[in-house]
């Protein structure tokens, strides 16, 4: 059966990026999603370890609207 949403009007039409955690063995990633939480191509953001170091992914989609640096990850 088909979920029934009330259509409500949102203020701006701006563009919005979906962030999801996906837990890994001994680390979790920020990825990007699409409406219905699945991965976007190019989406991986960033990976925390569980020893606290923090991974910045490459050629993140330019097109996810981040400031990204030459090797297409999200800028410091």
């Amino acid at each position: 059966m088909p979920k029934i949403k009330v259509y409500q009007k949102t203020e701006s039409e701006e563009p919005v990026v979906r962030l999801k955690l996906e837990q890994g063995n001994g680390y979790v990633d920020l990825v990007a999603v699409d409406k219905h939480g699945y991965r976007v191509s190019q989406g991986y953001i960033a990976t925390i370890y569980e020893s606290g170091r923090m991974h910045r992914c490459g050629s993140v989609d330019p097109g996810l609207g981040f400031q990204l640096d030459g090797n297409g990850r999200v800028k410091d």
